[in-house]
């Protein structure tokens, strides 16, 4: 695989990263300005401590799942193969990034509680900050010296 089939790969990972970014953000968005919901109760601490459990759970989840498959990857491996572990690695840490978010955007829309929105917002911020890039498939996938210069790095 060389660095255009790279770049070209990465580009589509990077479209399925976009997509479910701005899914979120639309779906916040529409909850926010278009529906504006009403704060219902104010005490309700269960949905506070359960939306906050499954960000943290979701955050340690994608975390130790990406580096669970990409520590399966051999140097023998071509890099079309390392790109493809990467691929299904990253494609499950968004998932498990996006999850959580999208709960608490529910919860902001059943009670009104802006805290569930900054929740959110803050899951949005990680999932964004996940974004795939050439360098961090080069230092996830850990490519050995003659891999990153096939690369023209």
């Amino acid at each position: 695989m060389n660095k255009q089939e790279v770049t070209s790969n990465l580009r589509s990972l990077s479209v399925i990263h976009a997509a479910l970014c701005m899914g979120v953000i639309i779906f916040l968005s529409v909850i926010y300005f278009g529906l504006k919901p009403e704060k219902l109760e104010p005490t309700n601490t269960i949905f506070l401590i359960l939306g906050g459990m499954l960000v943290l759970t979701g955050i340690s989840a994608s975390l130790i799942f990406y580096r669970s498959l990409l520590s399966k990857l051999n140097e023998a491996d071509s890099i079309g193969a390392k790109f493809t572990t990467y691929r299904s690695a990253s494609i499950i840490r968004y998932a498990l990034l996006e999850g959580p978010t999208l709960v608490n955007s529910v919860f902001f829309l059943l009670t009104g509680n802006p805290i569930h929105l900054y929740i959110a917002l803050a899951g949005v911020a990680i999932l964004f900050l996940s974004r795939p890039t050439l360098q961090q498939f080069v230092n996830d996938a850990r490519l050995t010296g003659d891999e990153r210069r096939s690369l023209g790095l």
